[in-house]
């Protein structure tokens, strides 16, 4: 089975990296692209402070989102009772 390089997009339409898309079984010479998925390259790498952006026709450079915080499991659950008093109650009963 033939493959090809694509470029993956988050929900947000911004660069996730590359990714394959496999051959059509049924029809030669005709790919499957995954959701979310481009055929066009970005233009070049980018600096540290810029990101790659699918706007539907074209890549744009912008600027990069600051870095998502990673919680710790406790650190998760205790922002979840915060926000959910009731379910800390029922749980401290």
């Amino acid at each position: 089975m033939k493959t090809r390089t694509v470029w993956q997009c988050d929900s947000e339409g911004y660069l996730v990296g590359p990714t394959v898309a496999d051959e059509s079984p049924l029809e030669s010479g005709t790919y499957l692209i995954p959701a979310g998925a481009v055929t066009v390259k970005p233009p070049h790498l980018l600096t540290s402070k810029q990101e790659w952006r699918w706007d539907g026709k074209a890549w744009q450079a912008v600027d990069a989102r600051p870095p998502v915080p990673v919680l710790t499991p406790a650190e998760r659950l205790a922002a979840f009772l915060k926000a959910n008093p009731d379910v800390s109650a029922l749980i401290s009963g």
